[in-house]
């Protein structure tokens, strides 16, 4: 989606418009070529309802949208870019982590990130969780409360693909 030109802002990811499938079908479905279904490698990931979504054709955006739990701190003033959606992923990969993916106790990120020792509570909340500290690096790189310093999509992946830890490259296979 961000890599098409204009990048295509989703507006409104949550956990409930990802879909997983371990199903061949869907994977015959969705490729023109049809490859060997390799369950261990390959689990295909589908992003649904686009109904918010745009195309980013100016620098930003200043419509309000998306869901609570999700919505980046810098649409709430109504100019963002797709590094909110960056940021949605880094909420869903937490509440993914800590298993509080229903609405009524998934953390509300935007209103604890101005907190001085936001960073290193969700560090420790992830480890703490039983995943590995490259992993947890990546849900707060994802979370950096800053646009300007939050990594577009590529940087993300970049800083997967250069992840040291094994525990990081299922989640890359799954991005990419």
């Amino acid at each position: 989606m961000h890599a098409r030109s204009p990048p295509i802002l989703h507006r409104d990811l949550k956990p409930e418009n990802i879909l997983i499938s371990s199903s061949r079908e869907l994977v015959s479905r969705f490729s023109y070529d049809a490859k060997p279904f390799d369950e261990e490698k390959n689990l295909p990931v589908v992003v649904s309802d686009f109904g918010l979504s745009r195309v980013m054709e100016k620098s930003f955006c200043e419509s309000g949208v998306g869901s609570l739990p999700y919505v980046a701190p810098e649409c709430w003033r109504r100019q963002y870019s797709g590094k909110a959606d960056i940021w949605s992923l880094g909420c869903i990969l937490y509440a993914m982590c800590s298993f509080n993916v229903d609405r009524s106790n998934v953390k509300v990120m935007f209103s604890e990130c101005n907190n001085p020792t936001f960073t290193e509570k969700i560090m420790e909340e992830v480890v703490s969780f039983g995943y590995s500290m490259s992993f947890a690096q990546f849900v707060v790189f994802l979370l950096t409360v800053d646009p300007a310093q939050r990594p577009s999509a590529t940087e993300a992946l970049d800083f997967l693909m250069t992840s040291p830890e094994e525990s990081c490259k299922p989640l890359l296979r799954l991005l990419i």
